[in-house]
């Protein structure tokens, strides 16, 4: 991951925003590898990557001790383009506090809610949940995910238009194979890819500048 994600900020001349989450389910994704399936054990082996990373992407000499990582004094390099870091947008389940919590210590928070929505009244919670945690006087983004209709902008922007209105920096589109008719673990067709590159070409939703 460190490497990986150095050499993508550099390539992309300081575009890459990395996401990080605890994974789920955590059966399937790590029990089946022998990996740790304990969500709150997860978490702090993930705080002290995080505070690895952020240490490593400075370009100067850092060391870390902690409960799970042990790094002697390195310094790595090259150091990435975007300072003081590589932006990290936090993930997690939208009712969860520790996961608001996460997102307030880093640079965005994108909550979750399985194939739905979140509404106008769930963001206010989460944006007041980060806001209380929040000691970084720089600007947080707040990300949104779902499906707008890409042959029918008017109908998408108004979908993204209360979110804007509220303060949210990003909307990401779903653009997975279930939304085309597939079932869960089902091999994309190509007629399914087609329409998932179709949706691409149409764009993202807009909401006219006031």
């Amino acid at each position: 991951m460190l490497f990986r994600s150095v050499a993508l900020d550099l390539l992309s001349n300081g575009r890459l925003i990395m996401g990080v989450g605890l994974g789920a389910p955590a059966d399937l994704d790590f029990g089946m590898f022998g990996e740790e399936e304990n969500d709150r054990l997860r978490a702090r082996k993930m705080d002290e990557g995080l505070a690895i990373l952020d240490g490593l992407w400075s370009g100067e000499p850092f060391s870390f001790q902690g409960e799970f990582y042990n790094l002697r004094e390195v310094t790595f390099l090259p150091k990435p383009v975007q300072s003081p870091r590589i932006p990290i947008w936090i993930g997690g389940g939208y009712t969860t506090l520790a996961a608001a919590r996460r997102g307030a210590r880093w640079d965005g928070f994108w909550p979750q809610k399985w194939l739905e929505l979140l509404s106008v009244d769930e963001w206010r919670v989460i944006m007041d949940r980060v806001a209380r945690h929040r000691t970084a006087e720089t600007p947080i983004d707040l990300i949104q995910n779902g499906r707008t209709p890409g042959h029918d902008p008017a109908q998408a922007a108004a979908i993204v238009a209360p979110f804007v209105a509220l303060g949210l920096t990003w909307w990401v589109e779903h653009v997975e194979p279930w939304r085309f008719g597939l079932a869960w673990g089902d091999y994309v067709t190509e007629q399914v890819a087609e329409q998932m590159r179709e949706r691409v070409r149409q764009g993202p939703p807009r909401v006219a500048e006031e």
